[in-house]
């Protein structure tokens, strides 16, 4: 099946493949393709299906918080009820400040996606993402101040 519905790609379709100029550009299975996109193309469209952008005036006002970075976390299955963001507070005394969160189905997995803003020291942060990839969780770092 050829589409740019990418909601219909990700209800049915078990594997998926990016076509851009007459080229794959990448292709797997779909929660891979989903949750770890490598080119700006199938970026662009899978934020047609789980769109994530934080609002300028939002990233700007975070940008200037001191010893913060603010990092997007992906989830397949089981993990969407883990308490991932209790433990991680707990265990790596960071501060998390919840930006935006979402929680749906690719086929019959469940997918979500929650952008955080973590407040620490830099030692503080590299053990929330020690913790977060222990976990298997994929990881995004969106900006830095640290």
């Amino acid at each position: 099946m050829i589409t740019h519905e990418m909601k219909v790609v990700k209800e049915i379709c078990s594997d998926v493949a990016v076509i851009h100029a007459s080229r794959i550009i990448e292709h797997g299975p779909v929660e891979s393709v989903f949750i770890q996109p490598q080119s700006a193309i199938a970026k662009e469209f899978i934020s047609t299906v789980f769109p994530n952008e934080l609002p300028v005036d939002l990233l700007r006002e975070l940008a200037s918080h001191p010893n913060s970075e603010i990092i997007r976390i992906q989830f397949l299955g089981t993990r969407a009820s883990d308490p991932i963001i209790a433990d991680l507070m707990k265990e790596c005394e960071v501060r998390a400040n919840i930006l935006y969160g979402s929680i749906d189905h690719l086929r019959s997995t469940l997918f979500g996606t929650l952008t955080l803003e973590l407040q620490g020291n830099p030692e503080q942060l590299e053990l929330a993402h020690n913790y977060l990839d222990k976990r298997g969780l994929n990881v995004e770092v969106i900006h830095n101040a640290v």
